[in-house]
């Protein structure tokens, strides 16, 4: 399957990635890109692996959540025709709940 990101979801990346670096340095963010990487592999062979996201289970498309990295999770759909992967967001969970569902 090939995988997609959301223009929010690689705005999020972004600014997670810019924070490691700033206050990590070089090997951990180095090792949180490899992590996802290996993560985001096993997710194209692997779609269902995430569990259905209790919160966004209303809303169509079926969204999906997987966590990686102790606090965020990496919220995610996959298109009717099982073709496509699409990252929709990634979600800090020491948010509120509720605002993921405003969020997507």
């Amino acid at each position: 399957m090939i995988i997609v990101w959301s223009k929010k979801a690689e705005d999020k990346l972004d600014t997670y990635l810019t924070y490691c670096q700033e206050n990590y340095g070089d090997k951990v963010t180095n090792d949180k890109i490899n992590n996802l990487e290996k993560l985001l592999s096993r997710l194209s062979m692997f779609p269902e692996m995430g569990f259905v996201e209790p919160i966004l289970k209303d809303k169509k498309p079926n969204y999906r959540a997987y966590i990686f990295d102790k606090r965020l999770k990496l919220i995610y759909y996959i298109d009717n025709k099982n073709t496509i992967i699409k990252i929709a967001d990634i979600w800090n969970n020491k948010q509120n709940p509720n605002n993921l569902k405003k969020d997507l």
